[in-house]
């Protein structure tokens, strides 16, 4: 399947890596990555990152590849 996902980051900030350009990211952000793009969430401090992601279609195992 080809997914799209749109992310808010709930609690603490982070990284998101879309198609190798970094964005920092935190609370009241809304994120969208787009069919085919390449993504990595990333946490490089001490307090968590709690993101939600809304998947479409439904995010299945199957969909998740690593390069």
């Amino acid at each position: 399947a080809v997914l799209a996902i749109e992310a808010l980051p709930q609690q603490g900030e982070g990284t998101l890596e879309v198609d190798g350009v970094p964005h920092l990211i935190g609370g009241g952000d809304w994120i969208r990555v787009d069919p085919g793009e390449a993504h990595a969430f990333r946490n490089e401090h001490a307090e968590h990152l709690v993101v939600t992601c809304i998947c479409t279609p439904c995010f299945s195992m199957a969909d998740v590849y690593y390069r």
